[in-house]
């Protein structure tokens, strides 16, 4: 059920990244809207200025507001940058990049 306006800006409502070995975590974003899958892929999130490897695999949210992935993390925080993501609506998300803080720590 889409109840967002359509005038209302695509963003990230939170970040959570929980550490799963010396070098990934389990990133997960939350939106305020639904997001079209099909917008997003290994070219749509940086870290550190990165690109993901192709091969990374996106788990969405029954709600579709929120995805979950497994990024590489040998540090215990990284600048995230979200880019090219939609809603279902058609509004793309201006590129936004934060800092993330790793809970767990490496090692």
């Amino acid at each position: 059920m889409r109840t967002i306006s359509e005038d209302e800006p695509l963003v990230i409502n939170r970040t959570i990244c929980d550490r799963m070995d010396k070098s990934t975590a389990m990133l997960e974003v939350s939106f305020n809207q639904e997001i079209n899958p099909l917008t997003v892929n290994s070219d749509s999130l940086y870290i550190d200025g990165e690109s993901l490897p192709p091969s990374s695999r996106f788990f969405f949210s029954k709600n579709g507001d929120t995805i979950k992935v497994v990024v590489p993390a040998p540090n215990d925080t990284f600048r995230l940058r979200v880019e090219g993501v939609e809603s279902y609506s058609g509004i793309t998300m201006e590129e936004t990049e934060i800092q993330i803080e790793i809970i767990g720590k490496a090692g």
